[in-house]
């Protein structure tokens, strides 16, 4: 499969982010080498941050996405009424216990610490914060509680299978080990979205302590 050239892959992604009715980002730039796209400009909050990336992570050719949007809130919120706000969301979301996360507020930047069960939990309340006005960025400092303790190769094969029946990747895609409940990933795929893909699998499997991963992606 023959590479797309950098400016095929420049113009697919201005052209995307443009035509998305939700996405509103002023003086947008891209810029892309071999196959790594930087994209600039502002955007009204970390919704529209984060979909910018993950739609830009979609498209052919796109091998890494360095996001450098800025994020400069139309409404200029206190940090007392974020925080507030950022504290009831984590409490309404029934899938993580808001009690064991601290929230921090500075000049419109959340601090999230504490201890919770799993890297699901971990990546939710980032989620949930994200929706919240006023926010211009999320420093997500919350640990995940060590799981079951499980033997490295129960936990590896779990994690292959896992990935064969999710994504149909075995193991001459991708290779996995583990020592000590951290679980390495290599290999190589064709699109960051799959690349995420795993990670999200690997980090749902009970058992995982951290992540190393060390996936590419070929363009």
């Amino acid at each position: 499969m023959a590479a797309r050239r950098d400016d095929e892959v420049q113009r697919d992604v201005a052209d995307t982010l443009l035509g998305d009715v939700r996405l509103d980002i002023s003086d947008l730039n891209v810029a892309v080498q071999h196959g790594d796209v930087h994209l600039r400009g502002t955007v009204a909050n970390l919704f529209q941050h984060h979909l910018a990336e993950r739609v830009t992570g979609r498209i052919k050719g796109v091998s890494r996405v360095v996001n450098e949007l800025n994020v400069a809130p139309t409404a200029v919120r206190s940090d007392a009424d974020i925080a507030a706000d950022v504290v009831a969301t984590l409490l309404r979301d029934p899938w993580i216990d808001g009690h064991k996360i601290s929230v921090k507020v500075k000049q419109g930047v959340v601090f999230l610490d504490g201890l919770v069960d799993s890297y699901v939990e971990r990546a939710s309340a980032e989620d949930d914060v994200r929706t919240v006005r006023g926010i211009k960025k999320i420093d997500n400092g919350i640990d995940v509680a060590p799981g079951p303790v499980r033997h490295d190769e129960e936990l590896a094969s779990d994690i292959r299978f896992a990935l064969l029946r999710g994504l149909n990747l075995g193991r001459s895609e991708i290779d996995v080990s583990v020592r000590d409940g951290v679980v390495r990933v290599k290999g190589s795929v064709f699109s960051i979205e799959t690349r995420r893909a795993i990670e999200d699998i690997v980090r749902r499997t009970p058992g995982v302590n951290k992540i190393i991963d060390e996936v590419s992606v070929v363009t």
